[in-house]
C-alpha cells in the first residue's frame, strides 16, 4: 500500500485534519449517502473540508473500525462497522467505503456505502 493509502487510514478516522486534507486530491470528490443535507458529491478539497468541519464538531464520538481492507493500484475498500453518538443518539452500522487514488496517492474520489440511509440522515440531521 502506498503511503497515501496509508495515510488516508488513520488520518481520516484517527481525528488528524491535516494529514486528511494532505491526503485529498485538490478535485477530490466525496460521495455522502442519502437523501438529506449532507447527501450528494461535494466536489473539490476546500468543499470536502468544510463538509467534514460541520458534521465532526457536533458528534460526541465518532468511531469507524476496520473489519478488513481490499486494494488494488488504484483502489482501496474498507469494510467498516461504524458507531458515533451525538447527545443521547447512537448510529451503529456496517458499511464499506470506497476509495480511488490518482497518480500521487490522494484521494480523488470516495463512496461510504451504507446499509440503512434513512438512519443516517436521521443521526447527521
Amino acid at each position: 500500500m502506498r503511503d497515501g493509502r496509508r495515510r488516508t487510514s488513520t488520518g481520516a478516522g484517527g481525528g488528524d485534519i491535516d494529514a486528511f486534507a494532505d491526503a485529498l486530491a485538490d478535485d477530490v470528490v466525496w460521495h455522502v449517502p442519502g437523501r438529506g443535507s449532507n447527501a450528494g458529491a461535494h466536489r473539490g478539497k476546500e468543499e470536502v473540508l468544510a463538509f467534514i468541519g460541520r458534521v465532526i464538531p457536533g458528534l460526541r464520538s465518532l468511531r469507524i473500525d476496520v473489519h478488513d481492507i481490499l486494494a488494488t493500484d488504484a483502489h482501496v475498500v474498507l469494510l467498516v462497522r461504524y458507531e458515533h453518538q451525538r447527545d443521547d443518539r447512537r448510529f451503529q452500522q456496517l458499511g464499506a467505503e470506497v476509495f480511488h487514488f490518482d497518480e500521487n496517492g490522494r484521494i480523488e474520489e470516495f463512496w461510504a456505502l451504507i446499509d440503512d440511509t434513512g438512519a443516517f440522515d436521521e443521526f447527521f440531521a
